[in-house]
């Protein structure tokens, strides 16, 4: 029987709303992810026979990412999943920040060539080696260690007051969550002092809102190609050479103290006070991105990153 009206054609919708991904499926799906890349970086570290700077920066990178994850999904996470895995990650990330940081000093070193340079690098890679041995086994474990993800009976990864959160659309939520954190980063911009635990702490926030950012990639496509992404970038990069600075003084103080060659101690001052320098270069030109002009651009871009026209109110 036909059910149409008189003189007028039935048409049937086959169109219909996309199905929009769940938190818990996000979660879980960015997790595996992160924790995949961990293993393949740290399985890189560890096979690797030459020089192992990059392998060290990106396992320390994908530490970083895992972290940022967790926190991000807290809502939603078992409470001592998350705890206990970030407690791993940041003992594992410690040790390969001092690594990193040797790098650092040993291919600046590197393009320079003295007696006095050739002895500091030579106690640069001493250090690096004696790390290295004590880093792998620390690798090794964590490796051993469950992710919850793993076979054959992977245990809970969401919290029990939790599952109703899990099965909501990820969009309005994830967008909530990324621009609470970035309201939290643009407030301690614009207060923080240029002390260095101050810059630390600007920093780590800084590297904390990138990341965020990046879990929105699954329903905004352009997020790590908008303005606020790549000024994010530019803010990080910034006070990682001005934290490079700082510690490289300090281990340039201390090589100067430890070694009895008069050639080594006069390079280890020379470039500690080139360092200085620099870092004075570089707190002015991150106050020069902390104009009350620039942070207004910034606040301005995040807003309308977060807040798109299709997103959901």
């Amino acid at each position: 029987m036909n059910s149409c009206p008189p003189n007028e054609s039935c048409k049937i919708s086959t169109s219909s709303a996309p199905i929009q991904p769940t938190i818990g499926e996000i979660a879980e799906k960015t997790l595996i992810d992160r924790f995949t890349e961990i293993r393949r970086q740290a399985g890189e570290l560890l096979t690797q026979t030459s020089s192992k700077s990059d392998a060290v920066h990106l396992l320390r990178v994908a530490c970083r990412r895992a972290e940022a994850t967790l926190d991000f999904f807290r809502a939603v996470l078992e409470p001592e999943y998350r705890r206990r895995m970030i407690k791993q990650l940041r003992k594992l990330r410690s040790r390969l920040g001092s690594l990193r940081d040797l790098d650092v000093m040993a291919d600046q070193f590197g393009r320079k060539s003295s007696e006095g340079t050739t002895i500091l690098v030579g106690m640069i890679r001493r250090d690096y080696e004696e790390l290295m041995v004590a880093l792998v086994p620390r690798i090794r474990a964590f490796l051993s260690k469950e992710t919850q993800f793993d076979p054959p009976t992977p245990r809970p990864l969401f919290g029990a007051t939790a599952k109703k959160l899990t099965n909501k659309p990820f969009k309005a939520w994830g967008y909530r969550r990324a621009e609470k954190i970035a309201k939290r980063f643009l407030a301690f911009l614009m207060q923080s002092d240029r002390n260095v635990k101050a810059l630390h702490q600007l920093r780590i926030r800084a590297k904390k809102l990138r990341y965020s950012l990046e879990m929105l990639a699954p329903v905004v496509t352009a997020v790590v190609d908008s303005r606020a992404y790549r000024r994010l970038h530019t803010f990080q990069t910034l006070l990682g050479d001005i934290r490079d600075g700082i510690i490289q003084c300090k281990r340039l103080k201390n090589f100067a103290a430890t070694t009895d060659r008069r050639s080594a101690r006069c390079v280890a001052t020379s470039h500690a006070k080139e360092r200085r320098a620099k870092h004075a270069q570089l707190v002015r030109r991150l106050e020069r991105l902390r104009s009350k002009r620039q942070l207004h651009a910034f606040e301005k871009e995040l807003t309308s990153l977060l807040a798109p026209s299709d997103a959901p109110k």
